[in-house]
């Protein structure tokens, strides 16, 4: 085997370990990424779900006030009915 081909077969293997510990940590960094998108997910679904509880107690404590309103308007408007007439 010619001198040139051995020196490039150890080249490609210097190259190899070398690209071993690039996948390492690329591997490393993947994982760093996966976890952090999990949390936010895992954030985001939690304040989604908060905001959107929030949003129906909020709205049926308006459809309260104003069912109350009416009411106290119904009220109003039958005192005056029997006031002026």
């Amino acid at each position: 085997m010619p001198t040139c081909y051995n020196s490039n077969i150890g080249n490609y293997l210097f190259s190899l370990e070398k690209n071993g510990e690039v996948l390492e940590i690329f591997r490393e960094s993947v994982s760093r990424y996966v976890t952090w998108w999990t949390r936010m997910h895992m954030l985001m679904s939690q304040q989604a779900n908060s905001s959107e509880e929030l949003s129906k107690m909020y709205s049926a404590i308006i459809k309260g006030n104003v069912k109350w309103k009416w009411e106290n308007l119904a009220i109003d408007f039958q005192e005056y009915a029997d006031k002026v007439s």
